[in-house]
């Protein structure tokens, strides 16, 4: 999924991710930043996106694992991710592949609030 070099708003890439989850994505990253259920968009310094504590600039390149048809149907739906995109003047792309390769990582964080189950011993 590509979407044009001009500066999106977070909200609007935050409901990118959200159809990519909703129509079954397994893993999901944007430029170079590996996407979580814990992921975040807001709005920067001088109108930069910043995910996760980092900031991306445009162009917005997405790769999602999960069955390609289903997700470029679900970013085509009238109203939804690639419309709202195209209404803050992007231009979209959705290229299925039958291979993909999510390559960002992630190191991960310690629970707040879980207890890992003590091993057996």
């Amino acid at each position: 999924l590509g979407v044009t070099d001009r500066a999106i708003p977070p909200l609007t890439l935050y409901n990118v991710l959200e159809e990519l989850r909703n129509a079954g994505a397994e893993a999901v990253q944007v430029n170079d930043v590996r996407l979580t259920a814990s992921s975040y968009f807001v709005e920067g310094p001088e109108g930069v996106v910043v995910v996760d504590g980092q900031t991306i600039e445009p162009p917005y390149r997405w790769l999602a694992i999960g069955d390609p048809s289903t997700m470029a149907s679900a970013l085509q739906i009238p109203g939804g991710a690639m419309a709202q995109v195209r209404g803050a003047g992007g231009t979209t792309t959705v290229t299925e592949l039958d291979e993909v390769a999510v390559t960002a990582t992630r190191e991960p964080v310690a629970p707040r609030f879980a207890t890992p189950v003590p091993p057996e011993g």
